[in-house]
C-alpha cells in the first residue's frame, strides 16, 4: 500500500511540473498532460454522452483545459485530475443542456486485447453496451459515482472533491449506486 502511495505521489509531482509548464506556454508539457488523461476523460463521456459525440466533447474538454490552466493553483488538499474531471463534468453538464435529447446510447471502446478473438470480441462488446445501458438507467448521482469509481479508479478522496461532497458521503453513495445498479443488472437478467 505504501509503495502505491509512493508511485502515485510519484506522478502527481510529475503532473505538477507539466502543470506549471503548461501554464507557462509550453505546448509540448500540455501534450504529455493530454497523453496522460486522454485516456481517463475519454471513459468519463463515453459513459455520460452519447457514443457519436464523445470524441468531440472530449475534445471540448481538452480545449476548456488548456484556455482556463492558468487558473488552476495547486494546493494540498486538491489534485489536478480533480480539477480537470470538474471541467469534464461541467462540459457535459453544458451539452445536456444544449442537446436536451437524444436517443443512441451503445457503442464498444476498442479493446485491442482481444481482437484476436471474435468470440471474447463479441462477449466484451455486448457486457459494456450492456453496462453502459444499466448505468444510463441510475440516477445521475450514481452513474457519476459509478464512473468515477469503477471506470476511471478514481480514489473517494478525488471523487469527493470532484463532487465537492465528503468522502464518508461518497462511500455513501457507492454502495447505494452498486445497490441499484445490481439491481438494474439482474432485472435485465444480466451479470457481471
Amino acid at each position: 500500500m505504501k509503495k502505491n502511495t509512493t508511485i502515485k505521489n510519484q506522478q502527481n509531482i510529475y503532473i505538477e511540473e507539466l502543470v506549471k509548464k503548461s501554464q507557462d506556454g509550453d505546448w509540448e508539457s500540455f501534450g504529455k498532460l493530454y497523453d496522460i488523461f486522454l485516456p481517463t476523460i475519454y471513459r468519463y463521456v463515453y459513459f455520460k454522452t452519447p457514443s457519436s459525440y464523445s470524441e468531440d466533447v472530449t475534445e471540448n474538454i481538452f480545449l476548456k483545459i488548456w484556455e482556463n490552466i492558468h487558473q488552476y493553483q495547486p494546493r494540498q488538499d486538491s489534485t489536478f485530475s480533480a480539477w480537470i474531471f470538474r471541467i469534464a463534468r461541467n462540459t457535459i453538464n453544458d451539452y445536456f443542456r444544449k442537446h436536451k435529447s437524444f436517443d443512441e446510447i451503445s457503442e464498444n471502446l476498442p479493446d485491442k486485447s482481444c481482437l484476436s478473438d471474435p468470440q471474447k470480441k463479441f462477449i466484451d462488446k455486448f457486457n459494456s453496451e450492456q453496462l453502459k445501458k444499466a448505468i444510463a438507467d441510475l440516477p445521475e448521482k450514481y452513474q457519476q459515482i459509478i464512473i468515477f469509481k469503477y471506470i476511471n479508479d478514481l480514489s473517494n478522496a478525488e471523487i469527493a472533491e470532484i463532487l465537492e461532497k465528503t468522502q464518508g458521503a461518497v462511500r455513501i453513495l457507492q454502495f447505494r449506486a452498486l445497490d441499484q445498479l445490481r439491481t438494474i443488472l439482474q432485472k435485465n437478467n444480466f451479470s457481471l
